[in-house]
């Protein structure tokens, strides 16, 4: 029995010498775990050494020499497998290696690995920017390409900038502007980055200009560009730079190659239009478009007018333009073509061609040139117009002129003026005088005005006097002519005045004197006649000189002879004249008065000067004579007295008077005239109040006047009530009280001996009454506020009575007399008392009106409000203004005006009907200041403008700038990514999002903080502000494309395989990242939840680090995209060695006993004797029991296998139950309890020792 236990033992020990003795060293392997070898700064490499096992350490090598870890370019894992290599410098690159030291048995290594070649550039990359054109100037919208030029083929990522600010990235070096505009000015470079990082310096620059297609220029090339028709037309189209093709128009309309039209062969730039009709008239204009560049095309040029005329017929002027001109004188003849130019001309004369081709001929005349010329024109190309009109020019001989003696005489007195004239046959000369045949000069005594000479004689005048003519408006004299001969004489005579009949002296205004003068020497005098010195007249043919006397005519009277306006004689002799007035006749009443009643006697008396007794009288009535005696009328003798006996109605009239002298016939006029008249019946008097008011007050005066407006003398009789009052004079005067009413009349009276009385009177009835009467004061308009700047009429009325006159006072001091009313003006803000008083004009009595305050108020100014929030606006944008009043509002109409003009309504600019708002829908134009003024609705009362409110206009949109951060374009799920919205002009702005068009949020953030896969799509935004009729869009942002992949997941593999359940008292876990192909992973591990252990893949599980055999997890982390996994299942390590190395014992047990019952079996057979059963010795137990093994032999699992241990696996279903399968170290051996509720993973095919594989949770 000791022997088969001695095996068992044997057999366990060489069973685990074998184990050790097969596992051979490990060949570590060097992995990249970056995406490339070939790096630049600042980029990183990172290498993986795997070695199979978790008993090695890991040294590093480059080009054979050891990676010591104070290098600060390199980063090493914490157990050393993991290397990052920080690019810095070329010295850097060479082939990278790793080996494996045992940590137990630091002589135990592994073989090299392989080597890994790592190629570092110590600088970064340049890139160079081409742009794809033969210049930098493109034009709206053509597309421009530019391609980021980089030697190191690779997974770049091209980043473009826009004078500084990023505009584009892509994977692709070439960057395409589709259709470029004027926003894609400026200077454009590029930079290369790989995995987020730059590797590049920035480019150099290319500068682009961006700029409108440029308007071609129609040049013409042929002479002119007014055509006659049949002639050739060139006109060329040019173009800034080259590569044009031209399109022509004319009138707007392309024009397409027929007979007449032709174009160059260099892309029909040049029209060729030959033997031109008149059809071809019209404006012609080019356009051009780019051979080179597609739909790259011009506006029209400016037209340029080609006018086709017929064949002209040419003007020929002529100047002079005389039909007729003197021998000697030049004459030019014009010829003249009013369309087009580069004429040059043909003269003729009578048909026959002169030869001379300037477009004037001039000739100077002879006899022989007299005759009809005409013209033609032609040009350089053959052109040759019609004839022109014909031009006769006749040629005479000059005339000769003759001299006339235009004054009176040619032998005169010194100081007289001899005046000659120059005669020639027309008035188109002027003349030059000759004396002796000397020129004369106009000087002293010569003076000369167009044909007259002028002689102021002396005695030296005399002579022969002679003229010649000189054209006034060409060069051409006549020859002298025949002279006349001028005497000069030296004394003048003295007249002799006498007077004619009648030879009284004095004599009588009226009567006729005449006076006679006479000159003895020469003739043709003139007489001038005087009185007291002074010339009183003046006779050109008359010798003598009669007048009727006035009575300023009394004086001295003489005369003198006068000739030619020069020579005068001495004065005459005087003769003395008196002068008297006749006497007027005055007429005189001898009774008081001129109209008296029938049966009156009526007395005139007429007399002349103061001696009456001279003159006798004669008289008339109503013009018509009247004899000494007849009907009751009477003169004496010698007529001075006119008596009328007893009046009656036919010596009603006019009566005046005359005398005539007795001693010659002198008769004086009539005198004034007496008018008589004679009454038919009695008058009646009138009697006039005054004041004439029919109601008085207290203390004004009462007149009463008694008129008769008939005749004089009257006395007159006053009655009240129809009472005598002892009164008898015309005028009636109280002051009255209430006792002096009633009704009055009077009565006229006169005469002594026989007294005259008239009619009474009509009545007057006069009332006095106490109450005095209080003037309405009345305001127009009648309101309460009174504005500054308005007029208020205040009228003033008192209907008691009449005649009042009204006078105004403000506060207590009279300002207006003698008006119903008065116009107030408001001129500043205050309050006034006003009262008005009614005044009688004629009595003055007064009263006065109640006071009235009027408060005058300031005009308030409104104010203007931006109900649009923003002031600052866009092109289309609706900004509303208000305009209002603080108080009152309603009692407002308002206008606007911009920049201190009025507003001028159309579609883009509203009111409303009372002006309280101002709609505009923005453009530039509407930039200004805006204000408003207000108007009252029902008084003429305007406020002044408010202050202004200043509306800013933007030229476009505003563009909405999406930025994202980060800024990548692959993201995976659970990243966050943040995405701001914004305008970098003005407020007040709203956001909206946007993905695949479909509107997700609003804000001006937007925030993605867990990311799925079904976030991935096309993301923009849009920025709105303003409410109803006053929103306002932008257009929507650049688009940004987000693509979300799965994120890589971390999974725990169990390293720890069956065979080593035995060997090792821990377990090695492995944290893999998948989904992924990157090899950079660093890894965290996490027990029970919290962090335990960072950047290492392996995890060991220790009865000393967890005792309590938690729960793991892990997770993969690095510094690239993505930068970490999804955290793996969990793994509970309990139980799950104590299950392993339990299983492990009971097969191999299983065998081990197996194989001694078989040996045993063969053995007993063997050696077995029979023996009696009561003598068999008791055999000693082969094997040891349990205690005694727990005594005898360590057991390696002690530490791990407790009793609750084997109580809980007492407790567990069978194998069977679990579903458990025991398999070969090849096989994997995945348990599942409903403890763990694990479900198994895929084996690491990567690993061929029969691992166990991990358990996820």
């Amino acid at each position: 029995m000791w022997v088969f236990k001695a095996i068992i033992v044997l057999y366990l020990s060489a069973a685990l010498a074998a184990q050790d003795s097969e596992e051979a060293l490990p060949v570590p392997r060097v992995h990249l775990q970056s995406q490339w070898s070939e790096v630049f700064p600042p980029e990183q490499v990172r290498l993986r050494c795997d070695v199979n096992g978790e008993d090695w350490t890991v040294i590093w090598y480059r080009d054979e020499q050891e990676i010591q870890t104070s290098d600060t370019s390199v980063i090493l894992s914490e157990d050393s497998r993991s290397l990052t290599l920080k690019a810095e410098a070329q010295t850097q690159s060479g082939n990278y290696r790793c080996k494996g030291f045992h940590k137990l048995n630091a002589s135990l290594s592994t073989q090299d690995s392989n080597a890994l070649q790592i190629t570092v550039h110590g600088q970064k990359l340049t890139p160079a920017l081409s742009f794809d054109g033969s210049v930098q100037d493109v034009f709206v919208g053509e597309s421009v390409t530019f391609r980021c030029g980089i030697d190191v083929l690779s997974s770049w990522e091209y980043v473009w900038y826009l004078n500084g600010y990023s505009v584009h990235k892509s994977t692709d070096a070439v960057y395409t502007v589709q259709s470029a505009e004027e926003a894609h000015n400026g200077k454009y470079h590029c930079k290369v980055q790989r995995g987020g990082v730059f590797v590049s310096t920035d480019s150099n620059i290319v500068s682009v200009k961006v700029s409108d297609v440029p308007r071609p220029r129609v040049k013409l090339e042929s002479s002119w560009s007014e055509v006659i028709e049949k002639e050739q037309v060139l006109l060329k189209c040019e173009n800034d730079g080259p590569n044009w093709k031209f399109t022509w128009f004319r009138n707007g309309e392309q024009l397409t190659e027929n007979p007449n039209i032709k174009f160059s062969d260099d892309g029909g730039a040049q029209l060729i239009m030959s033997s031109v009709p008149k059809s071809l008239e019209g404006l012609y204009t080019c356009r051009a478009e780019h051979n080179a560049k597609q739909n790259i095309r011009s506006g029209q040029s400016e037209p340029i007018k080609i006018k086709i005329h017929d064949t002209p017929t040419p003007t020929l002027s002529k100047e002079p333009s005389l039909s007729r001109l003197y021998v000697g004188e030049t004459v030019n003849f014009t010829c003249a073509v009013h369309v087009s130019s580069g004429w040059t001309y043909k003269w003729y004369k009578y048909n026959s061609e002169i030869g001379h081709t300037g477009s004037t001929l001039s000739i100077r005349l002879g006899l022989d040139n007299a005759g009809k010329y005409s013209c033609k024109a032609l040009r350089a190309n053959g052109t040759e117009t019609h004839s022109s009109e014909k031009k006769t020019q006749a040629v005479d001989v000059l005339p000769v002129p003759s001299v006339k003696l235009v004054s009176r005489w040619a032998d005169v007195f010194v100081n007289e003026v001899v005046i000659l004239s120059c005669v020639v046959s027309n008035t188109e000369w002027s003349f030059s005088w000759l004396k002796d045949g000397q020129t004369l000069l106009a000087h002293g005594s010569f003076s000369m005005a167009r044909a007259n000479l002028y002689i102021s004689a002396l005695r030296s005048h005399t002579g022969a006097y002679s003229c010649k003519a000189s054209h006034k408006e060409r060069p051409v004299h006549t020859e002298p002519s025949q002279p006349l001969d001028v005497k000069v004489y030296e004394n003048t005579p003295k007249p002799t005045l006498s007077q004619t009949e009648p030879k009284y002296n004095p004599m009588y205004v009226g009567e006729t004197v005449e006076f006679a003068c006479s000159i003895d020497v020469a003739s043709g005098w003139k007489f001038k006649w005087f009185k007291d010195e002074s010339e009183i007249h003046s006779s050109e043919s008359h010798s003598s000189y009669s007048f009727q006397l006035g009575l300023s005519d009394g004086g001295k009277y003489s005369c003198k002879g006068t000739r030619g306006g020069q020579t005068t004689t001495d004065h005459s002799d005087k003769i003395s004249l008196t002068v008297l007035e006749k006497p007027i006749p005055q007429l005189k009443a001898l009774t008081p008065w001129l109209d008296v009643f029938p049966y009156e006697t009526v007395e005139l008396g007429c007399g002349a000067s103061s001696t009456p007794s001279d003159w006798t009288y004669t008289w008339q009535k109503d013009e018509q004579p009247m004899s000494r005696s007849s009907n009751g009328v009477s003169s004496d003798s010698d007529g001075a007295t006119l008596t009328i006996d007893s009046a009656a109605s036919s010596h009603r009239g006019q009566y005046k008077c005359k005398a005539t002298l007795k001693s010659r016939r002198v008769i004086t006029s009539f005198s004034a005239g007496f008018t008589v008249n004679v009454y038919d019946q009695k008058p009646r008097p009138i009697l006039i109040q005054d004041p004439d008011y029919s109601i008085l007050f207290p203390q004004e005066p009462l007149s009463l006047q008694c008129h008769i407006n008939i005749s004089n003398g009257w006395e007159f009789v006053w009655y009240k009530n129809n009472k005598l009052l002892q009164f008898n004079q015309n005028k009636y005067e109280v002051t009255p009280d209430t006792a002096h009413s009633g009704s009055y009349t009077c009565e006229a009276r006169r005469g002594k001996d026989h007294i005259f009385t008239s009619d009474l009177s009509q009545a007057k009835i006069v009332e006095i009454t106490k109450a005095v009467p209080e003037p309405v004061l009345s305001q127009v308009p009648a309101v309460d506020k009174v504005y500054v700047g308005e007029q208020l009429v205040l009228k003033c009325n008192l209907d008691v009575s009449v005649d009042w006159e009204y006078h105004w006072y403000k506060d207590e001091q009279i300002i207006v007399s003698n008006a119903s009313s008065i116009i107030v003006n408001a001129t500043h803000p205050h309050s006034e008392v006003y009262k008005c008083e009614a005044k009688r004009r004629k009595t003055h009595f007064e009263t006065k009106s109640q006071p009235k305050v009027i408060a005058i108020s300031a005009i308030p100014t409104p104010s203007v409000k931006s109900v649009t929030p923003w002031l600052d606006a866009f092109p289309g944008e609706t900004v509303l203004l208000s305009c209002g009043m603080k108080t009152e509002a309603s009692d407002w109409l308002y206008k606007w005006s911009k920049d201190g003009q009025p507003i001028k309504y159309d579609e883009s600019v509203k009111s409303d009907q009372e002006g309280t708002s101002l709609t505009i829908i923005s453009s530039v134009s509407h930039a200004g200041k805006y204000s408003c003024m207000a108007e009252h609705r029902e008084r003429a009362v305007i406020s002044n403008y408010s202050s202004g409110i200043r509306l800013q206009v933007y030229d476009t949109k505003p563009r909405v700038t999406l930025v994202q951060d980060p800024e990548v374009k692959v993201f995976h799920t659970q990243d966050s990514v943040f995405f701001s919205c914004g305008v970098n002009v003005s407020s007040g702005w709203e956001y909206s999002w946007y993905r695949n068009d479909q509107i997700l949020a609003s804000g001006p953030n937007f925030t993605i903080s867990h990311l799925s896969t079904s976030n991935s799509g096309e993301y923009k935004c849009k920025a709105k502000r303003g409410q109803d009729v006053t929103v306002f869009h932008t257009d929507h942002s650049w688009s940004v494309t987000l693509t979300v992949n799965e994120r890589p997941s971390a999974s725990i593999l169990l390293l720890t395989g069956w065979s080593e359940a035995f060997s090792t008292d821990s377990l090695t876990l492995k944290c893999e990242a998948k989904g992924t192909n990157d090899g950079d992973w660093s890894f965290k591990w996490f027990k029970e939840g919290k962090d335990i252990a960072q950047n290492m893949s392996k995890h060991f599980v220790t009865p000393q680090n967890d005792p309590d055999q938690s729960e793991y997890t892990c997770q993969g982390v690095r510094t690239g995209r993505p930068s970490y996994t999804t955290f793996s299942e969990p793994l509970k390590t309990k139980n799950l060695l104590l299950k392993r190395r339990v299983l492990l014992s009971i097969s191999g047990c299983l065998v081990f006993g197996i194989c001694a019952v078989f040996l045993g079996c063969i053995l007993l057979r063997v050696f077995r004797k029979p023996v009696v059963d009561q003598e068999k010795p008791e055999e000693a137990d082969l094997f040891l029991t349990m205690a005694q093994l727990e005594k005898n032999a360590p057991n390696p699992l002690a530490e791990y296998i407790t009793d609750g241990d084997i109580e809980d696996m007492a407790k567990e279903p069978t194998d069977a139950d679990e579903n458990g399968i025991i398999c070969s170290e090849s096989t994997t051996l995945p348990l599942i309890s409903k403890e763990d509720e694990a479900t198994p993973s895929q084996s690491n095919s990567a690993s061929g020792n029969g691992e166990m594989v991990s358990f996820k949770h």
